[in-house]
């Protein structure tokens, strides 16, 4: 293993990848970053030490044997995975990786990325806690009975908010569930408090903003979890979002939704989680807050939480390769985020090395 601490990143040119990048780099020791991407022109590729030219994830074993040769020549101690896609495999994987070659791999066990990545299964495992969900005819015709219009359907599985849409009626629901090849779910809509507005009095212009699905009061815990399931450190933020990407992150603190983010994670390290886990959650006009999506990784909001003294990427170096826990983890009030677009500057000399030879620059 390298004696300089490395860390490999997975698609990151993806924006969790590169939120992970970034954290990274905001530590106060320098890490050396591999980078590996599916994609050659991408943000983030060249901020790495060297960056691979990694086949994608949907060609498992392409992907699987371009990744091994990587690590075997890098030896990273640590690998952090960039991209949902990957998820399911590096955790397949894992105790191979680890015991073969001596890299940590920050992914929980394939039964607890099977239950955050399939936003049914979610509901299933939380409960309670998570909207009312549907999937089969019965299911969504006592959802509507029970819920009302308007409704969410969304992929059961999916990120980003891609593919979601608010129906305000049967004909657009059946139009919807027909419209699309994919395995969909259907959701309670829950709107914003701030709105003033009940339920059954929303109409499409409260909820698209022209075509833009207005997403605001989303509150978001992320949770980091050690070897033997005990709680690193928690943060959690009121967010608005654009297109399924937050724009404004403020700090927020309230005991009543840490209590339950606590006791959904403890369910989950009871199934094999650990490392970071996100849950997403809006809040009822009785005060009470119900989740709709839990993503067991990091988030496209790393960066800012990092930034806000949460690094929550260089503490797991620190736990899963130094066992070393002595930096405090800890999320500070008052802190507010608005995010732009920025952008890499790279050449295309370097975008055809990576393409021609798989790496750009030659391993240090």
């Amino acid at each position: 293993m390298s004696t300089h601490p490395t860390v490999l990143i997975t698609s990151v040119g993806s924006g969790v990848g590169y939120g992970v990048l970034y954290s990274l780099r905001q530590a106060k020791r320098p890490y050396r970053i591999i980078g590996a991407n599916a994609v050659a022109v991408a943000a983030g590729n060249f901020r790495c030490d060297t960056v691979y030219h990694l086949p994608s994830a949907h060609q498992a074993e392409k992907y699987r044997a371009g990744l091994l040769a990587i690590l075997g020549k890098e030896r990273p101690h640590l690998l952090i995975p960039g991209h949902d896609m990957e998820l399911p495999l590096l955790a397949a994987w894992r105790e191979d990786i680890e015991r073969d070659i001596g890299t940590q791999v920050l992914v929980s066990s394939p039964q607890v990325i099977q239950v955050c990545n399939d936003k049914y299964e979610s509901a299933r495992f939380f409960g309670e806690r998570f909207v009312t969900t549907a999937i089969t005819p019965e299911q969504i015709s006592r959802l509507v009975a029970d819920c009302g219009f308007p409704l969410m359907v969304k992929p059961r599985q999916g990120y980003a908010s891609r593919g979601v849409q608010v129906v305000f009626n049967m004909a657009e629901l059946d139009a919807a569930l027909n419209r699309s090849n994919e395995a969909l779910i259907v959701q309670e809509f829950l709107p914003p408090t701030g709105w003033n507005k009940a339920k059954q009095d929303l109409t499409r212009q409260d909820i698209y903003d022209d075509s833009r699905l207005r997403q605001e009061e989303e509150y978001s815990v992320q949770v980091l979890v050690g070897r033997t399931g005990q709680v690193l450190g928690l943060f959690s933020s009121r967010n608005s979002l654009w297109h399924g990407v937050p724009f404004t992150v403020e700090t927020y603190r309230d005991p009543i939704l840490e209590r339950e983010v606590l006791a959904m994670t403890q369910q989950l390290t009871q199934i094999g989680l650990i490392g970071p886990c996100n849950f997403q959650a809006r809040k009822t006009a009785a005060g009470e807050y119900r989740f709709f999506e839990v993503n067991a990784r990091f988030t496209g909001i790393t960066p800012v939480r990092a930034d806000m003294s949460f690094n929550e990427c260089d503490a797991s170096y620190r736990h899963f390769v130094e066992a070393d826990d002595s930096l405090p983890l800890a999320c500070t009030e008052g802190f507010w985020a608005q995010r732009y677009i920025t952008h890499d500057v790279f050449t295309r000399a370097d975008i055809a090395t990576l393409e021609g030879t798989g790496q750009w620059p030659a391993s240090t």
